[in-house]
């Protein structure tokens, strides 16, 4: 579910540069997400819900997502200094 979230995090943030690409939705979207994983929006539902149900865990899962994406934004400042 970590990895999930992760990329669900990360496609919705790249999802802020569709006006550059107006086919990163099709290219990008919920359809690759959904093959990549081999999952249907039902069974991302029921996950969701499961996890809903057990706070402590999401929580966990939801912390080393922040984690992971604090680690590749902080990699991005460094890149953007270093090119400076």
């Amino acid at each position: 579910m970590e990895e999930i979230l992760f990329e669900a995090t990360l496609l919705e943030t790249m999802n802020t540069f569709n006006s550059k690409n107006p086919n990163f939705s099709k290219t990008l979207g919920a359809p690759y997400f959904l093959i990549k994983y081999g999952i249907d929006s039902l069974q991302l539902a029921q996950n969701e819900a499961y996890y809903t149900k057990n706070p402590r865990i999401y929580q966990k899962i939801h912390m080393k997502v922040l984690l992971r994406m604090q680690r590749i934004k902080d990699s991005f400042e460094i890149a953007t200094k270093a090119e400076k």
